[in-house]
């Protein structure tokens, strides 16, 4: 359901609204932690980076979502070496991305 939605849910992101960009600043941050291999995180994670020069509260959720994506461990253990790479990967992906973007 998410391909079916989800052009709809990141446009919302430019919206007015500070509290409907916090929202879709979760729902991304959501499907980036639920669906990490999923064609759509690595582009939910390049558009949560556009959101780190937004309004202070937007921006800290951004913040928040990157640093529980790539930094804390999933099951609260020690990350395993192929989650490491798995976001190291991913990391290298949105950075090569919004490089050739900017």
């Amino acid at each position: 359901c998410v391909p079916i939605y989800y052009e709809a849910i990141v446009k919302r992101l430019g919206d007015v609204g500070i509290s409907v960009r916090k929202r879709v600043v979760r729902i991304l941050r959501d499907l980036c932690l639920k669906e990490p291999g999923s064609p759509h995180a690595v582009d939910a994670c390049r558009r949560l980076v556009s959101r780190v020069v937004d309004e202070e509260e937007v921006q800290k959720l951004a913040l928040r979502a990157f640093h529980e994506l790539w930094f804390l461990p999933s099951s609260g253990e020690q990350l395993s070496a192929d989650e490491s790479a798995a976001r190291c990967k991913q990391i290298l992906s949105v950075s090569s991305r919004a490089t050739r973007q900017s």
